[in-house]
């Protein structure tokens, strides 16, 4: 997927990013061996069909987003957008989160975050990425050839083949209201 969105250079950007957050940063920087994980946000122009998602051929009208970000007063740098990365130890066990102007580092991780990169550690997924209009805690997953969803919720994950997930929840992989209704009615 990564070769298919020709990110392999923002990607390797965004990391340089975060590698210089990390040295910066008095406890990550003491750490051996850490990992980066990344949740990409991907848009799509046009929704698609339940067809379209079950065949995996929305991917291809999948493009990467980018945002903008003040390294500093004056300096704005754009990255490839993320839903956010993970910074994990060379067990696997998540440490923080961040973009590419903060680590995050909380006492308490949401069982979903820690179980998405025990994934990741795992290499139970190649590419994951969120795609915009779609409701929030709905994330891709790719592992191969093979496309999942990953639900997040309070308990941890729920994992759902594509096809499973159209059938049930179409719904939730568009946009999900229109612009005549909007979430407060």
């Amino acid at each position: 997927m990564v070769d298919a969105l020709n990110i392999k250079k923002d990607i390797s950007s965004l990391n340089k990013r975060i590698l210089h957050l990390i040295k910066k940063h008095p406890k990550l920087s003491k750490e051996k061996g850490l990992q980066i994980f990344h949740v990409f946000i991907l848009s799509m122009e046009e929704e698609t069909s339940e067809e379209n998602y079950k065949s995996g051929k929305f991917l291809y009208a999948l493009s990467p987003s980018y945002r903008k970000y003040y390294q500093n007063l004056l300096y704005k740098k754009k990255y490839i957008n993320t839903y956010t990365v993970y910074i994990a130890d060379s067990t696997g066990n998540l440490l923080a989160t961040a973009d590419p102007r903060f680590i995050y580092i909380y006492h308490i991780h949401s069982v979903a975050d820690i179980e998405i990169t025990k994934m990741f550690h795992r290499k139970k997924v190649d590419f994951l990425f969120y795609k915009n209009r779609t409701s929030l805690g709905t994330l891709f997953a790719i592992k191969g050839n093979d496309v999942f969803i990953i639900k997040r919720l309070k308990e941890g994950i729920v994992k759902y083949t594509l096809e499973e997930y159209v059938d049930c929840h179409y719904n939730e992989l568009i946009f999900p209201f229109t612009a005549k209704e909007t979430p407060l009615q």
